[in-house]
């Protein structure tokens, strides 16, 4: 979206502003790896939950991501439920990812 005026002095406001999720996780169900496609420029803190709760992978601190992506090894992960968590200042988005 851009904003402007007819005045030629005055400056334009532009932003991005994405139709779909800001930030896509797949593949899902994973194997071994999972891949994390942040859409939108932030700080994230990511971390990954099994399905009691219990914290299992973090990025231990706020990474600024924009059009980029992280990788989760997930091969010593036993099958089942998992939940990755990214969260910033502005949203906390949590994602169910399957193990197989």
């Amino acid at each position: 979206m851009k904003v402007e005026t007819e005045n030629q002095c005055q400056n334009f406001y532009e932003e991005w502003i994405p139709t779909e999720n800001i930030i896509k996780v797949f593949p899902n169900p994973v194997l071994n790896k999972t891949n994390i496609l942040f859409l939108k420029n932030q700080f994230y803190n990511i971390s990954l939950f099994d399905s009691s709760g219990n914290l299992l992978w973090d990025n231990c601190t706020s990474q600024n991501y924009i059009n980029s992506s992280i990788e989760i090894d997930m091969t010593g992960f036993v099958p089942g439920l998992y939940i990755l968590e990214a969260k910033n200042q502005d949203l906390i988005k949590t994602f169910k990812i399957i193990k197989e």
